[in-house]
């Protein structure tokens, strides 16, 4: 008798793995398309800016980034290729045994290869849904209040849909500067897109991932 997959019934972990993955990859792959523009260019170190100086929409917009490839239209299209890679593996593959380990070292590569410093991080949510769907959560569906699972379980997708749509926001504006612009000086964006980047990273990712938990546990 074969063993059990319990990440067959780990939907919302699944879609959280799936959709925040397609997301970072989303993300990796800006980053090369605005590398491959700025040509066949060696950069002065490890540490690029993947919008040059001419394709640039706002003073500190330079997404930078990471990368071991001496050479800024190489970069990106190794950088493309890997975030491709990245949201094929989200979409189709996440589930499997080593969903959750293949995923990790996508982005660690994606990493190195100029795919950004935001889009790695933002992947480590999609590779802890994919372990999690792995896990039976005995103890929890054990001990936990049925009327507790309830609650956190209902708005499972609203935290998601929230968690995507202000991570989107925050690409959005590294890129354009909008719609920050439209309300503060340049200045004063960089640090107000740091404080709002942690904010969703650190407090809102959390709270998707435990109703997710929550959600697959009372199904």
């Amino acid at each position: 008798m074969t063993k059990k997959n319990p990440a067959i019934h780990a939907r919302a972990l699944r879609m959280v793995a799936s959709s925040t993955g397609i997301v970072a990859g989303i993300a990796g792959m800006e980053h090369g398309l605005l590398e491959t523009l700025q040509g066949n260019q060696v950069p002065a170190g490890n540490v690029i800016e993947s919008i040059g100086a001419a394709q640039r929409f706002w003073t500190y917009g330079s997404e930078p980034a990471f990368t071991l490839i001496p050479n800024y239209f190489v970069t990106g299209i190794v950088a493309m290729i890997v975030s491709l890679l990245i949201i094929v593996w989200s979409a189709a593959f996440v589930e499997k045994k080593y969903g959750a380990l293949v995923l990790a070292c996508l982005s660690i590569a994606m990493f190195l290869t100029g795919g950004g410093f935001a889009p790695p991080v933002f992947a480590i949510v999609a590779i802890m849904a994919a372990l999690f769907m792995r896990l039976k959560f005995k103890f929890l569906r054990t001990h936990c209040p049925q009327k507790l699972l309830e609650v956190l379980s209902k708005p499972w997708k609203i935290f998601l849909a929230l968690f995507i749509a202000l991570s989107s926001i925050e690409i959005v504006t590294a890129i354009f500067g909008y719609p920050l612009l439209w309300f503060f000086h340049e200045d004063n964006i960089i640090s107000i897109q740091t404080i709002f980047g942690y904010t969703v990273f650190f407090g809102l990712g959390p709270i998707v991932m435990i109703t997710s938990v929550a959600h697959d546990i009372k199904k």
